[in-house]
């Protein structure tokens, strides 16, 4: 930018925009967004610059001007956010350089916020002195040093008279125009007696005794005096650096007089008060979450009131948190498939509920889509274990336990009936879905209660062995059959992509799983996003390219990846749309920080498209590419994942390779993985009961090594 004392303003109606835009863009900024070795393209002469500028969405999408909020202009004023979304400009920054000055448009919210507390503005004015003016008013000085495309009469014209500036010492005021300005603005929160006894018991301040405000203008401001007790200067200035600048830069006289003109709007702390002072840093740190944590746990571990009917025949109590169909993917898709089959071979199946207060087959009922599993819910019975009413077991009964919490439950009907077979529904680690906390100690500790877990996936079972993990923590080895069961979760076969539709598109997609949503962050959102953010910058995909987010549960605005990369997010679709919608994919993208590596990736890789996971310790790259040559996993680090992303783009035109290394699972339906005789083998028959789960389970931070992959 160009110093205005230096030359004299540019004409901007005579002059090139290339050398306008540079004469007002601050490089320094747009340094700051580039990666380090990209600097370069940001040097040379301004035609070069504005073509980097203007063909760099993310670039274009950040300030480039102290004084200038690029995405604020874009949100306040719609006409140049929707041109700026069609193409007409290549950021809000060149339309207020082309038109924005010229139509007097604001071009940060303080300055807007400043003028809209000036009701009047002051007559424009034919000529200005110039030096005059910038003298009076720093804010004018630091704007046109910025924006050295106006004159001082202009800046008056346009912004100085809306914002309260003085053109001249006697403009509006006998005492001093910068002075009178600041009056106006902060007379009428000063504390006179407070600011007397605070600063002006001794010394030569005391003939300021009689009019302490004149004091708090001429001195008190420059020695960072508070103005009342409600108001704490200091605190303003540490805990704000940009005002601290902005003094420091002579933009503003001082930290109250931001306050009262765009401070207090935009909900800054006037002083220090610890609670606010650490909301407005980090919001919702001094929620006191563990108490409603621990009615949560409370309420899970409650006793409930259970008797025992000897007369009752055998029955399948299966335990479930909720009956919510919203959310029957994944972990609940195979316990409601579980179900359907134990009904369907003839076994009386009972439903209970243990944290919906509304559960009910209902609402199932009519949001479920599966005919199929329909008709089995609508003969089962749905028991809600928060109803008032006890829960009737018989001395043969099987309980199935979904979660950990319910594996409580479990063992709570178990000590009414002895006798009762307990079988935990074990589909992940469960303990990683929380901090180290309260929950995890118990999610942990609920291993120890005696249960035969029924594993999904082979994966699993090897993480439970390496950790010594319930049955896998006793003196005696783990037998499978005896002591624990594995299944393999259902992969969907998708619609096989042939190397001629392949190698005939013209245009890419990569579809990824995306759950944006705190209850799964294991699938590492955020990795996702900043990974493929990093290989668009890298210019790896080109404008063929398209990104498809799947999973989310409700309707969200697209991700920007850079330049004209955006990943539109999908919320959850139907299993028939989501096997249509991924046919023609080129690259999947499933990330999963979990034991369980899920089974997206292994889906992805029917379709024949090259699936990028990531590595955990109990599934290598190596073993995973075992499974299907397509798939390709990186360490779990924006590195490691744009790194895998980098080997898919580079592999997606080897059709025939992709068509070979398709993955072909051996059962591709639930009949097949939970069949008769696998349900006979773990229902009908005696489970043991005696304590299996005898080590504490803290492994998984202590152990996690190489070693313990490698087991």
């Amino acid at each position: 930018m160009i110093d205005i004392t230096a030359r004299k303003p540019l004409d901007r109606h005579r002059t090139d925009f290339e050398t306008i835009f540079l004469a007002c863009v601050d490089v320094s900024l747009l340094r700051r967004n580039v990666p380090p070795q990209q600097a370069s393209r940001l040097d040379g002469d301004a035609s070069a610059l504005y073509r980097v500028y203007s063909s760099d969405a993310l670039l274009s999408a950040c300030d480039p001007n102290e004084l200038f909020d690029e995405t604020w202009y874009r949100a306040h004023y719609r006409d140049v956010g929707d041109a700026v979304e069609q193409g007409s400009f290549p950021s809000a920054f060149v339309h207020f350089l082309r038109h924005g000055l010229d139509e007097g448009r604001w071009p940060t919210p303080a300055m807007l916020s400043q003028a809209k507390s000036r009701p009047n503005a002051a007559e424009s004015l034919e000529s200005i002195e110039e030096e005059a003016y910038l003298n009076l008013n720093p804010p004018a000085r630091a704007f046109l040093e910025r924006f050295p495309i106006l004159t001082s009469l202009e800046h008056y014209n346009k912004y100085g008279r809306f914002l309260g500036l003085h053109a001249s010492p006697s403009h509006g005021a006998t005492e001093g125009a910068a002075g009178r300005h600041y009056t106006e603005v902060m007379a009428e929160g000063f504390d006179a007696p407070w600011y007397r006894e605070r600063y002006l018991q001794a010394g030569e301040d005391q003939r300021f005794s009689t009019d302490p405000y004149t004091h708090y203008l001429i001195i008190g401001i420059g020695r960072a005096y508070s103005p009342s007790a409600k108001f704490d200067e200091s605190f303003y200035r540490a805990f704000y650096p940009e005002i601290r600048r902005a003094i420091e830069q002579g933009e503003i006289p001082c930290g109250f007089y931001h306050f009262i003109v765009a401070g207090r709007a935009e909900g800054r702390l006037a002083c220090y008060e610890r609670k606010s002072v650490l909301e407005a840093r980090i919001p919702g740190v001094t929620k006191p979450v563990m108490l409603e944590r621990m009615l949560g746990i409370r309420h899970r571990l409650q006793q409930r009131t259970v008797t025992v009917s000897p007369n009752l025949q055998a029955r399948i109590l299966v335990l479930l948190p909720t009956m919510n169909p919203d959310i029957t993917f994944g972990g609940y898709r195979s316990v409601f498939e579980l179900i359907r089959r134990l009904h369907q071979t003839g076994r009386h199946v009972v439903i209970v509920c243990t944290e919906d207060g509304n559960a009910d087959k209902g609402y199932f009922l009519w949001r479920e889509e599966n005919e199929t599993l329909k008709k089995v819910i609508e003969d089962i019975q749905v028991f809600g274990l928060l109803e008032s009413q006890e829960l009737t077991v018989g001395p043969a009964d099987t309980v199935v336990a979904y979660s950990l919490w319910d594996l409580y439950a479990a063992d709570h009907i178990r000590q009414k009936s002895p006798d009762t077979k307990v079988i935990l529904l074990a589909q992940e680690f469960e303990p990683i879905f929380y901090d180290n906390c309260s929950a995890r100690a118990l999610a942990e500790e609920a291993y120890r209660i005696p249960h035969f877990p029924l594993i999904n996936s082979n994966f699993l079972k090897v993480f439970f062995e390496a950790h010594k993990i319930g049955v896998f923590g006793g003196d005696r080895p783990a037998i499978h059959g005896r002591d624990f069961a594995v299944f393999e979760h259902r992969i969907n076969r998708l619609r096989e992509q042939s190397a001629e539709q392949m190698r005939a598109r013209s245009s890419r997609i990569l579809v990824t799983y995306a759950r944006p949503e705190g209850h799964a962050a294991r699938n590492m959102f955020e990795i996702l996003v900043l990974a493929l953010r990093q290989v668009c910058a890298e210019g790896i995909f080109g404008p063929e390219w398209q990104f498809i987010g799947l999973g989310a549960l409700t309707d969200l605005e697209p991700v920007p990846l850079g330049g004209a990369h955006k990943l539109r997010l999908q919320p959850k679709m139907s299993e028939e749309e989501y096997t249509r919608f991924i046919g023609s994919m080129d690259i999947g993208v499933s990330l999963m920080y979990a034991p369980h590596p899920s089974v997206v990736p292994f889906e992805f890789a029917t379709t024949g498209a090259l699936v990028v996971t990531n590595e955990y310790e109990n599934r290598s790259a190596a073993e995973l590419a075992a499974i299907s040559g397509n798939i390709i996993a990186g360490r779990p680090t924006i590195e490691g994942i744009a790194g895998a992303l980098r080997e898919a783009v580079a592999r997606v035109g080897k059709v025939e390779d992709r068509v070979r290394n398709m993955y072909r699972p051996a059962k591709t339906s639930w009949d097949a993985i939970f069949n008769d005789d696998f349900l006979s083998a773990v229902f009908d028959r005696s489970l043991p009961t005696a304590e299996i789960g005898v080590r504490p389970t803290r492994a998984l931070a202590a152990n996690t090594s190489a070693g313990a992959v490698d087991a």
